[in-house]
């Protein structure tokens, strides 16, 4: 009885053995392979037979060089899925060029269509230069600033570069006009909606075989000298604004040129009813900018005076309770959210 109990539990025992060997071989060829991949990619020490065979030096060399090869390939391996999320992102933005047609109408009552009180230049001949600005003598023989409409998608070009690093068009701007009318656009006061303007300068598109359907944007700038006398105050033809459409954007701004202001706001203002057709928000709260995207440095110690103005803001604060208007697109930049809303900028 005793022998055949023993020989049963000699059989278990082999029987163990034999299921339990393809699992132990197999243990032991992945132990082994994990210690060639490591003594392959980890050898940070040498023995000193092999510093007598081949040179101390050169086999310490040897393996840096080995292990920084293998480090290479493993952060090359993870970097790559980022660096290309980050070039289809900047291919994305350098494709991204809005096609803009620039239609300038215009309605003088008085001598302004010629004026030649700036220098030797009319204000047609200075609006479309060829520069993006000339310097003209103002009443008082001091310089300014004459902005001009060739120069608006070199300045959105700059900022596009010292925001992003990158070179690229914004928008691809075609100036056609001015195209002469003899009635005045509708009174547009600062909270009427935009509408109202559309059906007066689709007409003058019409009129003068200009085919707006073809452009992202099209923007119509209005020269006049007009003044329209309210209960409170004067009035320009009307404010500024930007109204979707269907397929295209429509920017409507008003260049009143009977003041040297009206004409450098009319230059932001253009810069500023462009830059919503990429989808930016305005950043305003009446003539206070709103903080911290409306204004520049909104971490600067002191805040006041702000040293430039937000484009969707266009006023420079000086004070908490106090800002004052720019004079022209030079003392204006593209904010760190703005840029954000329109996807120049994560």
């Amino acid at each position: 009885m005793k022998t055949q109990f023993i020989k049963i539990l000699i059989f278990l025992f082999l029987g163990l053995i034999l299921v339990s060997l393809p699992f132990v071989i197999k243990y032991l060829f992945k132990v082994k392979q994990s210690a060639n991949l490591k003594n392959e990619v980890m050898i940070t020490e040498t023995s000193p037979e092999q510093e007598k065979l081949f040179g101390e030096d050169n086999v310490k060399k040897e393996a840096i060089l080995e292990k920084n090869e293998i480090n290479k390939d493993k952060s090359e391996k993870l970097v790559e899925p980022i660096i290309k999320k980050e070039v289809i992102f900047k291919t994305a933005l350098q494709n991204n060029i809005k096609k803009v047609i620039i239609i300038e109408v215009a309605l003088f009552d008085t001598k302004y269509a010629d004026n030649t009180n700036y220098i030797d230049k009319t204000f047609l001949e200075l609006v479309n230069a060829p520069t993006a600005y000339s310097i003209v003598k103002g009443a008082g023989g001091q310089e300014l600033r004459f902005d001009s409409l060739h120069g608006i998608d070199d300045w959105f070009a700059q900022e596009y570069k010292r925001i992003t690093g990158y070179e690229k068009e914004v928008f691809d701007i075609k100036i056609v006009g001015p195209f002469s009318v003899s009635e005045q656009p509708p009174h547009k006061r600062m909270n009427d909606s935009c509408l109202i303007l559309q059906p007066y300068f689709q007409r003058v598109a019409i009129d003068n075989g200009v085919d707006i359907s073809k452009y992202d944007i099209a923007a119509f700038v209005f020269f006049d000298d007009f003044t329209r006398i309210t209960p409170d105050r004067l009035e320009q033809s009307f404010w500024s604004c930007q109204t979707s459409g269907s397929s295209y954007n429509m920017v409507f701004v008003d260049f009143n040129v009977a003041f040297f202001s009206g004409i450098s706001v009319g230059f932001i203002d253009l810069a500023h009813e462009l830059f919503h057709g990429l989808g930016a928000y305005d950043t305003y709260d009446g003539w206070r900018c709103i903080e911290p995207d409306g204004i520049p440095e909104p971490n600067k110690e002191p805040k006041y005076p702000q040293s430039k103005a937000c484009l969707m803001c266009r006023n420079i604060m000086i004070g908490e309770n106090a800002s004052r208007a720019t004079n022209s697109l030079d003392e204006v930049m593209i904010c760190k959210n703005e840029a954000k809303a329109v996807k120049w900028t994560k």
